[in-house]
């Protein structure tokens, strides 16, 4: 049907009332097909709804890995905030999103990065409960700290 629209000349940018595009709707619904689909289509990948999030924001939430893989493969920022000054990463910890975490930590999110309120998104895995996910972010931390450390003893001397 997506393919039938479109070879109408259906707009694949068009918003709801909301300023939701189709691909913002794909990628909430975990469609990996449809989001390929629109994004072979032209589809805007930077476009946000009323929120301010885009499309790497709301497949992250709902934790559709396949979905936020092929966004990443087509330069979907990862660094964009929301509204609320939250990334992709945010909404990906704040909703207990392991693989995806991981997908975007690997893809250069910022593990620091703060929200408006100052909220990492460490914070908001805390909030949700999300041991994994605050686990894993704490590991990276643990490692980020540790290499930080052997490169200031090695350019510095011993710290």
């Amino acid at each position: 049907m997506v393919r039938l629209l479109i070879r109408c000349t259906a707009d694949v940018d068009v918003v709801d009332t909301s300023r939701k595009t189709a691909l913002q709707w794909g990628c909430e619904g975990g469609h990996t097909a449809v989001v390929q689909l629109l994004l072979a289509n032209k589809g805007d990948i930077a476009a946000v709804g009323e929120d301010g999030r885009a499309a790497l924001h709301v497949g992250s939430e709902f934790g559709h890995t396949a979905v936020v893989e092929l966004l990443l493969a087509n330069k979907a920022d990862v660094a964009a905030v929301d509204e609320h000054g939250q990334t992709a990463l945010h909404w990906g910890c704040g909703s207990g999103r392991t693989a995806v975490v991981e997908l975007l930590l690997a893809n250069t999110a910022d593990i620091a990065a703060a929200d408006k309120n100052g909220e990492t998104a460490l914070h908001l895995g805390c909030a949700g409960g999300h041991s994994a996910v605050v686990q894993l972010l704490l590991a990276i931390r643990l490692t980020l700290l540790l290499l930080t450390r052997r490169a200031k003893r090695h350019f510095m001397g011993d710290v």
